[in-house]
């Protein structure tokens, strides 16, 4: 006779390797609203304009869409490393598609592992409870040339098999949408050693890659290769700054060539109320990097995380979260059109408690007294003629 637990494991089983569906385009954001990008430095820049968000908001204002960006530059489906994560990797077996890493530490206890208690990939996409997974790759991997194809698609159809398997939202495992790179720009004139032409057939040849993987595994794919090399022998002025970052206008591009493959719907960046959209999208996009890619990070989930990390910054990422909340909130609003007062919303975050210097006063070192503005240049001394 089977016990009650043998059952109980006979139905986990059933749960977790269920047939997940095909994801497929257009996605409805209103049934999956927590939209995270991952990959690579084409995502990662995407923060710096807000275009693409921009859109999404305007286009399903029923959506109470909460986007955020954890693409960083290099990353790929398996490796994204932290300084402060020990384990560069992002799913279990994705090391075997990258070369064994150095174990040598540096003097500081430092090495290609990392050291601290950044949160893991699958811990960041369950935090944010993941409903649509937006991934960027294929462009660092490209540079390896027809010779890395096949380990290309292997560590991609990897990541895609493992996160079919996440249940980030805590009900379903999420949309997976897969990204090619766009193409290299030409049009910049880059110096007489780049192939630019060697670059564009590697890159055509990686798109295709990710379209295959999508096809075999049966998520969504957009290409970006083939329309965008169409944007840069058409557009009358340039749209990157060095061939392969987008410039603001590349962006634009690029966010409506994604919006409109994403929901099905486009939108042109020029009302007054996509304008106000666009202001706050791009100062959420601020404190999300500040909250995410914090600044001195070492100090905040790395080695020096002691002795005064645990006392600081714990209340800063507080009301960072608490902050990005009320722009959520802010966003949605404008989009529904209702009224909401972000100002005073802020005004009801944690305050930050006052952290205690161990500055020592003395003849040498001064006071403690800081002072601002005039009040700090009326104290400079200063020989002839300097100012």
């Amino acid at each position: 006779m089977k016990s009650k637990y043998t059952h109980l494991i006979c139905a986990l089983a059933l749960y977790f390797n269920q047939s997940v569906e095909a994801s497929s385009l257009p996605i409805d954001l209103k049934e999956n609203p927590n939209v995270t990008l991952i990959g690579n430095g084409l995502g990662s820049r995407m923060q710096l304009f807000g275009f693409f968000e921009t859109s999404l908001y305007s286009t399903q204002p029923a959506a109470n869409i909460r986007f955020r960006n954890l693409c960083d530059d290099g990353n790929t489906a398996g490796f994204r490393p932290h300084s402060a994560r020990n384990n560069p990797f992002a799913f279990k077996g994705a090391q075997s598609f990258h070369p064994q890493l150095s174990e040598q530490k540096d003097r500081w206890g430092s090495g290609h592992t990392g050291k601290g208690n950044f949160k893991t990939p699958d811990s960041w996409l369950t935090e944010l409870k993941t409903d649509t997974l937006i991934a960027f790759f294929g462009y660092n991997e490209a540079f390896s040339g027809e010779a890395g194809l096949t380990n290309f698609k292997e560590e991609v159809a990897a990541f895609v098999k493992h996160t079919k398997n996440q249940r980030y939202n805590a009900k379903s495992a999420p949309e997976i949408v897969l990204v090619s790179p766009i193409a290299f720009d030409p049009s910049t004139q880059p110096s007489a050693d780049i192939d630019t032409a060697s670059y564009n057939k590697n890159l055509e040849l990686y798109t295709k890659a990710l379209k295959e993987v999508s096809e075999n595994e049966k998520v969504a794919f957009i290409d970006l290769f083939a329309p965008s090399k169409k944007w840069f022998q058409a557009a009358p002025r340039m749209l990157t700054s060095n061939g392969f970052q987008l410039n603001q206008d590349g962006y634009e591009k690029l966010s409506q060539e994604l919006s409109t493959r994403l929901t099905g719907q486009n939108l042109k960046l020029d009302s007054t109320t996509t304008k106000k959209i666009h202001t706050v999208v791009l100062d959420k996009n601020w404190l999300w990097s500040n909250y995410y890619k914090i600044p001195n990070g070492v100090h905040v989930f790395g080695q020096r995380h002691k002795p005064f990390g645990p006392k600081n910054y714990p209340f800063e990422l507080q009301k960072l979260e608490e902050m990005l909340d009320n722009r959520d909130d802010a966003i949605n609003a404008l989009a529904q059109k209702k009224r909401f007062d972000l100002k005073a919303a802020d005004a009801r975050t944690s305050p930050l408690p006052e952290v205690k210097t161990n500055f020592k006063t003395s003849r040498k070192n001064g006071s403690k007294t800081y002072l601002y503005g005039e009040d700090a240049l009326k104290e400079f001394s200063l020989p002839k003629d300097f100012q």
